[in-house]
């Protein structure tokens, strides 16, 4: 819009008495003098343009009752705009405000103040003489404190004070007693005042992603909050007066370190929607819900019933895992064994890549009394350098497969059955000869077990077309399931507690 179109634009509206005025979107970088004959205006919008300054005569509108200044470049305000005194809305957010006048507050009318989005470093004291005040907007500036005066404005129902550099509140904030809303997101709080209790309107709260490791005991006096969120703090555990928040509807705790929770979690009966995902607690995430925070989390009845159910430390669960080591030299097929245990519609690479350290892959099968049973299959690698390596990962209570291929003559099985021997407490071997294009071998079973206690049987197999495979899953499946500890009552609490650590870190344990 030229400027010669805004004068005619004004003329016509002063001719007409008009009371609202929307030039908002039309690129403008400067106002006439002129603005000011428009004393009839309670309503302009000067929003998404490109103003820097506003005229003095700017003050004479004092009839305004709103004003839209947003999506500007304005740096500061002329001390005329004081002069409206019967604003009551007033929008600056996405300016290049560094400082409000010290003036401001003679806008006493105002009830609506908008000032995200700009560069303010502090608040003049004055800010609480606005005590008509219902929303004030102060989120993404540069706000390190606040000034006692912010206890005046008690009138407020919203505060937004997101995205600043907040490390405390002053306490005068316990005095906002009518808030409903308040946003304090992405700050660098580490407490809250004692008193902070005093808010007992509050409805909706945000102190996401600050550095808070406790809430104060008296937090459960906020009784008519609705939705609360806490994701991305310190927080290891939570006040036993959460209880006492039965209004709440809405629990978000992603991202802290909460390894336990309050037994009076329980009693909030209005509780939709509870997030606990990335906590070290025992709840696996089938339970907890989608890996993704930005989905909904899982079912809060589920959630709670499963976590208060494995805190009975007297209750426990069968243990049906072990491991499943395969051992020999490079290039037997150790590799292949472990994936068509696996599945055996693998098909064989014509140059399977050797294992190079240690490979660890699942299984799991049903045994007779319906129960899964995970087996972990630890592949080594083969090669003359990781020999020596193998002594810090052979277990006991384990069972072990011994791979050799019939087409070499390089597998010293003395050796072999010597090193299992005395680093696995005996546990159970098999030999397993790999006829590789049906050539076979004999291996002089009768003299092995015969040095070896712990030696049970020779099984062969071709890997290329299974045959032998199923009998040798078999055995596995006998040797594995008759193992010691197979079987014995841990702690769900344990059992829980492992699967959840395997999951935050990635690991399949």
């Amino acid at each position: 819009m030229t400027n010669e179109e805004l004068l005619e634009i004004i003329e016509q509206a002063v001719r007409d008495k008009v009371t609202e005025l929307d030039l908002s979107g039309e690129s403008l970088k400067t106002l006439p003098a002129e603005i000011g004959r428009l004393t009839n205006l309670r309503s302009l919008d000067l929003g998404r343009n490109q103003l820097s300054s506003l005229p003095p005569e700017f003050g004479q509108l004092t009839n305004l009752q709103s004003l839209y200044l947003y999506n500007n470049q304005l740096s500061s305000l002329p001390a005329e705009i004081v002069q409206l005194t019967n604003l009551q809305s007033l929008y600056l957010y996405n300016n290049q405000l560094s400082s409000l006048l010290a003036e401001i507050g003679q806008l006493t009318n105002l009830q609506y103040f908008y000032l995200s989005s700009n560069q303010l470093s502090s608040l003049t004291a004055e800010i609480g003489q606005l005590t008509n005040l219902q929303t004030l907007y102060l989120s993404g500036n540069q706000l390190s404190s606040l000034p006692a005066e912010i206890g005046q404005l008690t009138n407020l129902q919203t505060l937004y004070l997101s995205s600043n550099q907040l490390s405390s509140l002053q306490v005068e904030i316990v005095q906002l007693t009518n808030l409903q809303s308040l946003n304090l997101s992405s700050n660098q709080l580490s407490s809250l005042p004692a008193k902070f209790g005093q808010l007992t309107n509050l409805q909706t709260l945000y102190l996401d992603n600050n550095q808070l490791s406790s809430l104060p005991p008296k937090f459960g006096k906020l009784t008519n909050l609705q939705s609360l969120d806490l994701r991305g703090n310190q927080l290891s555990s939570l006040p036993a007066e959460f209880g006492q928040l039965t209004n709440l509807q809405s629990l978000y705790l992603s991202w802290n370190q909460l390894s336990s929770l309050p037994a009076e979690i329980r009693e909030l009966p209005n509780l939709k929607k509870l997030d606990l995902r990335r906590n070290p607690l025992p709840i696996p995430p089938e339970i907890s819900g989608p890996k993704y925070l930005s989905e909904d989390p899982g079912d809060v009845n589920a959630i709670l019933d499963f976590y208060f159910r494995v805190q009975d430390p007297a209750e426990t669960e069968p243990f049906y895992e072990a491991k499943f080591l395969i051992i020999g030299e490079g290039g037997v097929g150790k590799t292949s064994l472990a994936k068509k245990i696996k599945n055996e519609n693998y098909k064989l690479q014509a140059n399977e890549k050797s294992t190079e350290g240690i490979e660890v892959i699942q299984w799991h099968f049903t045994q007779p009394n319906g129960k899964d049973f995970r087996v972990n299959i630890w592949d080594f690698g083969g090669q003359e350098i990781y020999h020596q390596t193998h002594q810090f990962f052979l277990s006991k209570r384990s069972l072990y497969a011994l791979v050799a291929d019939t087409r070499k003559e390089n597998t010293d099985f003395y050796w072999w059955l010597k090193v299992v021997e005395l680093l696995s407490d005996k546990s159970p071997v098999i030999i397993i000869k790999n006829e590789k294009q049906d050539r076979q071998c004999e291996v002089d079973g009768g003299q092995l077990r015969g040095e070896f206690d712990n030696f049970k049987e020779i099984l062969a197999t071709n890997l290329d077309t299974n045959r032998g495979l199923i009998e040798i899953k078999k055995a596995i499946q006998l040797y594995i399931s008759n193992l010691d500890h197979v079987g014995t009552p841990l702690p769900k609490l344990w059992v829980r507690v492992r699967n959840a650590l395997a999951h935050i870190l990635h690991l399949e344990i």
